[in-house]
């Protein structure tokens, strides 16, 4: 059997450990052994794969401390207030910089140096026959080492786009930096590989004549096959997974929520909002503006496990899009995980895309684009549950069986099979 090394995170709540751990466990039905070279892992595998630990830290920039809340001379109150105004868009200014010159060219690079010795021992010791870089992005440069070194196939896969990323933060001399390396990087890469369609041509157009797939990823066959839970009394709309101000919010459900309640459509005595993952402060404020602090509620984050079974016994999942038109190939792995608990989807926001394509195709929820929309899929589900006790699922499983991850390990190793 072939080896493949797959570099990335393979922990739970980390940007591509979801990809890896596919990979991981159904690699060998395609006749490819996989090794994962990866950071510290805070929760092992249930299942059996040989992986390689590196222990490191994360690049961060601490500025320097100011103090900002001394008392005020009344005299002096004004230009005080001025200054402390000043001093902190300086220090925000000043930060900002800082982090992106420290943390270039991501905030993992201190992975890059004692990967790559772990790396050249498997290589010495064992033939690998081809490696597959992900998440973060010094797993590509880690990659491109070892293809120069030892001239193996080499797939670097992107389920975000590293300078072309929709969520990119930095400023435009570290774009044009990052888009640089990007290029000289992946130059030495047989075969690029991201999660839509639309992706994959914003990758052609930077790498030119470069061998570019669409892959979407998959959901776990176990959670897809294993017992319905008990659905909750309340109609339960859950959320689990994380949010971006002002790119990926719950606002658009939170004002057809507020104006259904308020014209009486809906009861909010027998109505919860649950969103499971990081809790954010905006998030929160957002709940108290809308006035719909009974009914919605920040549960923190939870283990794999309890946010499968919350999902499961959810009247309805929610998934929140990316509000640019201009983003149609994000394609959330989130959308994929909800298959797997067979229960109604309702997205919210953004435009007609890639999301609002698998929801036509499978008919596993309803895609709602702006606020009016929100609510007559709301009232819809509402009345149902109203009448039978429950909201049904009319997925169509025969269509939402081929995104299942054997699927997606499939086509990645057919890609492998090519060199």
């Amino acid at each position: 059997m072939k080896k493949v090394l797959i570099i990335g995170n393979f922990w739970p709540y980390r940007k591509g450990s979801r990809r890896i751990t596919s990979l991981a466990k159904c690699l060998k039905e395609f006749g490819w052994s996989p090794v994962i070279l990866t950071g510290s892992i805070s929760q092992k595998p249930d299942f059996k794969v040989r992986y390689i630990e590196v222990d490191y830290k994360e690049a961060c920039f601490i500025g320097p401390k100011i103090d900002f809340n001394k008392k005020e001379d009344s005299k002096i109150k004004r230009i005080h207030l001025f200054l402390k105004a000043v001093l902190r868009y300086i220090k925000k200014k000043i930060l900002k910089y800082a982090s992106e010159i420290v943390t270039y060219p991501d905030k993992n690079k201190y992975f890059k140096y004692p990967a790559f010795r772990e790396a050249k021992l498997l290589f010495k010791k064992e033939k690998i026959d081809a490696i597959i870089s992900i998440y973060p992005i010094s797993s590509h440069f880690i990659a491109k080492k070892l293809k120069v070194k030892y001239n193996v196939p080499w797939i670097a896969d992107f389920p975000d786009l590293w300078s072309q990323n929709c969520n990119y933060s930095h400023g435009t001399l570290r774009k044009l930096a990052d888009k640089r390396m990007e290029i000289k990087t992946l130059f030495f890469a047989d075969a690029l590989i991201t999660v839509s369609n639309p992706l994959a041509e914003k990758l052609s157009k930077l790498h030119k004549k470069k061998e570019i797939y669409a892959i979407p990823s998959g959901f776990d066959i176990k959670t897809f096959n294993s017992n319905s839970s008990k659905l909750t009394n309340e109609f339960t709309i859950t959320y689990t997974g994380t949010f971006y101000k002002e790119k990926r919010t719950p606002l658009k459900l939170f004002l057809a929520l507020r104006d259904l309640i308020d014209k009486k459509v809906i009861n909010p005595y027998n109505v919860k909002v649950r969103f499971f993952g990081p809790k954010t402060e905006w998030i929160e404020e957002m709940i108290i503006e809308n006035g719909l602090s009974d009914i919605v509620r920040q549960y923190g984050t939870v283990d794999i496990e309890t946010s499968v079974q919350k999902q499961k016994e959810s009247q309805v999942l929610l998934l929140l899009k990316w509000e640019d038109p201009k983003e149609k190939g994000i394609c959330a792995g989130k959308i994929f995980e909800y298959f797997a608990s067979k229960r109604p989807i309702l997205t919210t926001g953004g435009s007609k895309d890639v999301i609002s394509d698998l929801l036509e195709e499978t008919k596993a929820g309803i895609d709602a684009l702006d606020i009016e929309e929100i609510k007559e899929a709301l009232k819809l589900h509402y009345f149902e549950y109203l009448k039978n006790g429950k909201v049904s699922y009319n997925g169509n499983l025969k269509k939402i069986e081929k995104y299942n991850e054997l699927e997606m390990v499939k086509k990645f190793a057919n890609i492998l099979n090519k060199f």
